[in-house]
C-alpha cells in the first residue's frame, strides 16, 4: 500500500508532535524530580522570578537561607513539610542558599539530610545585585521568606524565622481564596 505525499506529511507532523510532547513531559518530570546532583542549581534573582512565571503556580514561597544560619536551618524541615502538604495544591517552594559557591557541597548535603526532594537553588552573582533584583526593600537579613504570585509579583514577605504553623496559616489563607 502506497501512501500519498499528503498522508506522509500528516504522519510526519503527528510523529514530530508526539516527540515534542514526550520531550515536554520528560522535561517537566525532570524539573519536578531532579537527580541528587541536579537538585541545586545556580540562579540569579531574575532566573528565579522567571522560573516562578514559567511554572504559573498561584503561590510560590522563596526562602533564602545559608548553612551558617541556625534559624535558617531550623526552618527547612517545616518548609519541606509545607511543600509536601501544599505542593499538589498549587504552592511552589524554592529554597535559595545564600552561601558562597565554595559551600555548594555543604548546602547540597544539608538539604539532602533534610529530605528535600525538589529543585533548589544557590545564589548566583553578587549578594547586593541579588537583593536588589529579588526584593529592593530587603535589608539582607536571613532567613527571608518571600511569597510571589504566578506573575512573579511579591504578595508578602517577612524577615526572620517562622515555624510550620505560620507558613501553613499564610498559605492556607492565600490558596483558599
Amino acid at each position: 500500500m502506497r501512501m500519498s505525499i499528503v498522508a506522509k506529511h500528516r504522519l510526519f507532523v503527528v510523529l514530530v508532535s508526539l516527540a515534542i510532547g514526550v520531550l515536554a513531559v520528560a522535561t517537566f518530570w525532570k524539573s519536578q524530580n531532579p537527580k541528587d546532583d541536579e537538585r541545586m542549581t545556580f540562579a540569579s534573582a531574575v532566573d528565579i522570578k522567571n522560573r516562578i512565571r514559567l511554572e504559573e503556580r498561584p503561590l510560590t514561597l522563596v526562602n533564602l537561607w545559608a548553612t551558617w544560619c541556625e534559624p535558617c536551618k531550623h526552618e527547612i524541615p517545616d518548609l519541606v513539610s509545607l511543600q509536601k502538604k501544599w505542593g499538589a495544591r498549587g504552592l511552589g517552594v524554592f529554597l535559595v542558599s545564600m552561601d558562597e559557591t565554595d559551600q555548594l557541597t555543604a548546602a547540597k548535603n544539608f538539604l539532602s539530610d533534610q529530605g528535600v526532594k525538589f529543585q533548589t537553588f544557590m545564589r548566583a552573582g553578587e549578594v547586593e545585585l541579588f537583593m536588589q533584583d529579588l526584593l529592593p526593600q530587603w535589608n539582607g537579613a536571613i532567613p527571608l521568606t518571600v511569597f510571589f504570585d504566578s506573575q512573579g509579583k511579591v504578595v508578602d514577605f517577612w524577615s526572620g524565622s517562622a515555624d510550620f504553623a505560620k507558613f501553613d496559616a499564610f498559605v492556607s489563607d492565600k490558596l483558599a481564596k
